[in-house]
């Protein structure tokens, strides 16, 4: 897969797509949840989802 440029004004659908494709590499989603709230983001609305991606990526 490349490299994919993802934009939106408020950041937080960027957020969104970045948390779901480091879940499926594997990443843990409570760090992402902690990294996407110290910039001020809440991942909470697709927890679950990340949660079951990262479960299928170990």
């Amino acid at each position: 897969a490349g490299k994919t440029l993802a934009y939106c004004r408020s950041g937080t659908r960027s957020t969104l797509l970045w948390a779901l494709t480091e879940a499926r590499a594997g990443a843990d989603p409570e760090a992402l949840s902690e990294a996407a709230a110290a910039a001020g983001y809440d991942l909470a609305p697709i927890r679950a989802i990340l949660d079951a991606f990262a479960a299928d990526g170990r």
